[in-house]
């Protein structure tokens, strides 16, 4: 078994871990970047419907129906992408914690307890809309 005092196994170890989380920091930003812009688009988009059906008198005529449609699938393809991201990063986090937790029983170490409080994941909130329903990207 190796000992804490050569230090070596853990540093591979370490730096093995941030490559990896390097790697899905990377992935994760840009998909929010992704997620920002197709929110930030949605929202204009939604304003702009809300605009127009509010000219004609607050009503729900025949000729929005398609637009509106589009937007209703759109806000499901951004909600679906959020919480698939959100399970992406929640698995991550939990891979990360068992890979130092191996680690430690078979190098005899305590890396764990200085990694996993710096990568913790809040509990998840409930969603009002059942994933079932949403559309798939």
């Amino acid at each position: 078994m190796t000992t804490a005092s050569t230090g070596e196994p853990v540093r591979a170890f370490i730096t093995a871990l941030e490559d990896e989380l390097v790697k899905v920091e990377s992935f994760v930003r840009t998909k929010l970047d992704e997620l920002s812009g197709r929110a930030s688009l949605l929202t204009r988009n939604l304003a702009r419907a809300k605009e127009l059906v509010s000219r004609d008198g607050g009503a729900y005529p025949e000729r929005f129906r398609p637009a509106l449609m589009e937007l209703r699938v759109e806000a499901g393809k951004v909600l679906t992408t959020t919480v698939r991201l959100d399970g992406y990063i929640r698995l991550n986090a939990v891979a990360l914690d068992k890979a130092a937790k191996k680690f430690d029983k078979v190098a005899n170490q305590s890396t764990r307890a200085w990694v996993s409080p710096r990568h913790r994941v809040r509990a998840p909130r409930r969603l009002a809309v059942p994933l079932a329903t949403l559309p798939v990207d």
